[in-house]
């Protein structure tokens, strides 16, 4: 259902990027973080919408306990990764047995060209026990 919740319409990348800069607070309305993103918009709904979406995605994925220890805090991609504009990382997706999971990740990027490309990628991580489990 989250799938369908983001395909119901053709998603603009750049649209969808504003409204995660907005969301974190990087601009002050949805004009100027869509003109950021080198869309021009006629009406604020065009952004709005995607945050919605965006809020109701987050919403809908459960936090798991041992999400926190794997947070992508914004100052660090901005001081480790200068040429990413724009990373909404999702919570991590813990196999089974909770020993591992996996994040897919998208991310705005400048390039060194000037223009802004978006990629994707599957992280994997292995986790460590929780507290009071044995590591074996």
């Amino acid at each position: 259902k989250e799938a369908t919740l983001i395909r119901s319409k053709k998603a603009d990348w750049r649209l969808v990027a504003a409204a995660q800069a907005i969301r974190r607070g990087e601009f002050k309305d949805e004009f100027e973080a869509a003109a950021a993103m080198g869309k021009s918009i006629s009406r604020r709904r065009e952004v709005e919408s995607w945050s919605k979406k965006l809020e109701e995605l987050e919403q809908r994925q459960a936090p798991t306990r041992r999400s926190s220890r794997l947070l992508v805090q914004h100052p660090w991609v901005q001081a480790h990764l200068p040429g990413v504009q724009v990373l909404e990382p999702p919570s991590p997706v813990p196999t089974e047995h909770g020993h591992h999971a996996t994040r897919r990740l998208a991310a705005v990027v400048s390039t060194p060209g000037g223009s802004v490309q978006q990629l994707e990628g599957e992280v994997s991580y292995t986790l460590p026990p929780a507290d009071g489990e044995s590591g074996t």
